[in-house]
C-alpha cells in the first residue's frame, strides 16, 4: 500500500463486482471534484453500502469520513440529533434546504490524493467492467440505485431509463446495454438538458428482471416486478408457466389446464420458446400408442423467472 493523507492506494487491484457496483454509483450520485471523493442520495442503505465497499477495498478509517445532511427541516436540532443516532456518530453537519423534499445524505472522504487515484481508477477499469457480463450487470446496478427509474404507461411496464447529464456517461451506458443485450437502448434529452438512456420492450424486460437490475434498490425492485406481472403478456403466460411447473404437458394437457384454446396455446409457447422459456418436444404420450404429440415443459430460465415473480428470489 502507498500512503496518501491517511488514505491507502493498493499498488495492484482486484477488479470485483463490489468495486464495479461502487464505481456505478460514483458515476451516478459522485461529487467528481479535486479535493474529495463524495456521494450524495437520500437512501442512507445506499450510502452505507458505497461507505462498507470503500473501506474494505481500500482499507479507509471510517473515521475519516464526514457526513453532511440536507433537510427541509428547520428544526436542525432535532435533524441533527436524529442523524448522530443513526449514524452512530459524534459530529454530524446539517443544514437547511428549502428544495429538498426529504434528507439527502452526502458522504465524504477528503484527500486530494485519494480523490485524484480514483477519478483516474474508474476511467481506466469502466472499458475492463464492459467487457465482462457479470461486472457490467453490477456497474449497472449501482448506476440504477443512484439514476435510474421504472417506465410506467398506464400502470403497466414500459421500460427502464437512466439519466446522466455527461455525454461520456451517456456513451458507456449506451455501450453496456447494447453489449449486454444486442439491442441499442434510446437516447434523448429531456426537458432539464439531461441525457435518458432507456429500454424498452417485454422481451429486454424479462431478461432485465432476470438479471437482477435494480436489485440493489429495494423499492425500484419491487415495482420493476409489480409494473411486469401487471402487463397483459405476464398475466396470460404466467397462467401457462404455472401450469407446467415440474412438470411437462402435451398441448391436450395445458389447454385443459389454463382453459384456453389450442390455437391461443401455440401461440403463447411459441413466442416463450424463442425467449428461451419453453423446452417444446415432439413425442407419443407415454405407454400409448397413435400420432406424435407436442409437448411443453419449462426451461431452468423460466424457472428461475417465476420463482423471482413469486417473491422467492430476487
Amino acid at each position: 500500500m502507498i500512503h496518501t493523507n491517511k488514505v491507502s492506494v493498493p499498488v495492484s487491484l482486484h477488479l470485483s463486482e463490489k468495486l464495479a457496483w461502487c464505481i456505478g454509483f460514483y458515476l451516478a450520485e459522485g461529487d467528481k471534484t479535486r479535493d474529495y471523493i463524495g456521494v450524495s442520495n437520500c437512501n442512507i442503505e445506499l450510502i452505507k453500502e458505497f461507505q462498507n465497499i470503500m473501506e474494505e477495498i481500500f482499507k479507509v478509517n471510517k473515521n475519516l469520513w464526514r457526513f453532511y445532511i440536507k433537510t427541509p427541516s428547520k428544526d436542525l436540532d432535532s435533524m441533527r440529533t436524529k442523524w448522530k443516532f443513526l449514524l452512530n456518530l459524534e459530529s454530524v453537519y446539517v443544514t437547511y434546504n428549502y428544495l429538498a423534499k426529504e434528507d439527502n445524505i452526502e458522504l465524504r472522504l477528503n484527500s486530494r490524493h485519494f480523490s485524484a487515484f480514483f477519478n483516474n481508477l474508474f476511467k481506466e477499469v469502466v472499458p475492463l467492467i464492459l467487457d465482462d457480463r457479470i461486472l457490467s450487470l453490477s456497474f449497472l446496478d449501482g448506476y440504477e440505485s443512484g439514476d435510474g427509474s421504472i417506465i410506467q404507461r398506464k400502470g403497466y411496464l414500459y421500460g427502464i431509463a437512466i439519466t446522466t447529464k455527461d455525454e461520456t456517461f451517456k456513451n458507456i451506458l449506451v455501450e453496456a446495454f447494447q453489449k449486454l443485450y444486442s439491442k441499442k437502448p434510446r437516447v434523448r434529452i429531456n426537458k432539464v438538458k439531461y441525457y435518458e438512456v432507456s429500454l424498452t420492450g417485454i422481451n429486454v424486460m424479462t431478461e432485465l428482471i432476470l438479471d437482477g437490475h435494480f436489485k440493489s434498490h429495494k423499492e425500484k425492485r419491487d415495482k420493476l416486478i409489480k409494473t411486469y406481472l401487471r402487463k397483459i403478456y405476464t398475466r396470460t403466460h404466467k397462467r401457462y408457466w404455472e401450469a407446467l411447473r415440474n412438470e411437462e404437458l402435451s398441448v391436450e394437457e395445458l389447454t385443459q389446464a389454463t382453459n384456453r384454446s389450442h390455437w391461443a396455446v401455440r401461440d403463447a409457447m411459441s413466442k416463450d420458446f424463442k425467449l428461451g422459456l419453453i423446452n417444446i418436444r415432439k413425442g407419443r404420450i407415454p405407454n400409448k400408442h397413435g400420432p406424435y404429440h407436442v409437448f411443453y415443459s419449462l426451461t431452468e430460465k423460466c424457472n428461475n423467472l417465476l420463482n423471482i415473480l413469486d417473491g422467492d428470489k430476487m
